[in-house]
């Protein structure tokens, strides 16, 4: 594992610039307001987004969240323009989940598999997990996961964790799409800009390596190696590490086995479903 899973000095790498450098002026703060007293709804939201682009030369926004200060790039990423362009909280059925069993766990520990930008991590971190396991491979999403880490002086809170996860350990190929980097991906046909390489464990090996002794919530958005993650972790760790709560996009489509209705018929239960994910609980 990288140096990054176990050094406190390299969680969160300061920005060059603080936070507050980019906020929308001029005809970029129009589209902003007008997200704020509620339209930005449906495919207005595409609209909003296209107006702050054209007057917004940098294309970066700082904004404070729901409590949490976060750097986006929405011309990027998808929830970067989400959580820009969107009137809804974003992910709000989720994250109310989250928030319910991190409050009731003593010491809860959250693993965030596909960390993104690190909303869900960083929700979790605010929520009062004991600790937060933010796994990210993309080295550019992984840079501003960071970032967004020490924006909110979460250091000791959020582990980030520069690696993939799968069924077995070594070096693969990610797809990295330019316009959708949170999309990229190890399978299916994801249309890519460019390919890097980068290093995948199992979760069994992470957990292992950090001396973890449970898991309260996990969740998981790796577009479609879902299954390849989850069945060895289940096959191979002992129930008392089984999350309580999962969050887990369905992409069935690209699973070599439906990890899913396994889950399901062994000990989960479906307690919610939102558009993106699918909510279990351990019965």
């Amino acid at each position: 594992m990288t140096k990054k899973t176990t050094s406190k000095a390299t969680r969160g790498k300061s920005s060059a610039h603080p936070f507050g450098h980019y906020t929308a002026t001029g005809l970029g703060i129009f589209p902003l307001f007008l997200v704020k007293i509620g339209l930005g709804r449906g495919g207005f939201k595409n609209h909003l987004k296209k107006l702050w682009m054209v007057n917004s030369p940098s294309k970066i926004l700082d904004i404070n969240y729901h409590g949490l200060k976060i750097r986006l790039m929405p011309d990027r990423n998808r929830i970067d323009s989400t959580i820009a362009f969107s009137s809804r909280k974003s992910e709000k059925k989720e994250l109310e989940w989250i928030e319910k069993q991190i409050q009731a766990t003593k010491n809860s520990i959250f693993i965030d598999i596909g960390a993104n930008i690190g909303y869900y991590s960083l929700m979790a971190a605010k929520f009062g997990a004991k600790k937060v396991l933010a796994v990210e491979p993309s080295p550019d999403l992984f840079k501003r996961l960071e970032e967004n880490i020490a924006l909110n002086n979460f250091g000791d809170t959020i582990h980030p964790i520069e690696v993939g996860l799968g069924d077995k350990e070594g070096t693969f190929d990610l797809n990295i799409c330019s316009q959708s980097e949170g999309g990229s991906s190890m399978v299916g046909d994801t249309p890519a800009d460019k390919t890097v390489k980068i290093k995948v464990m199992t979760l069994k090996k992470v957990i292992e390596e950090l001396k973890l002794t449970k898991i309260d919530v996990l969740k998981i958005d790796i577009e479609g190696m879902e299954d390849r993650v989850l069945f060895p972790f289940f096959e191979m760790c002992p129930k008392q590490f089984w999350p309580k709560l999962v969050i887990i996009e369905e992409n069935k489509t690209w699973w070599e086995k439906d990890i899913y209705t396994w889950m399901l018929e062994n000990g989960y239960h479906l307690s919610d479903n939102t558009r993106s994910n699918k909510i279990l609980t351990l019965k």
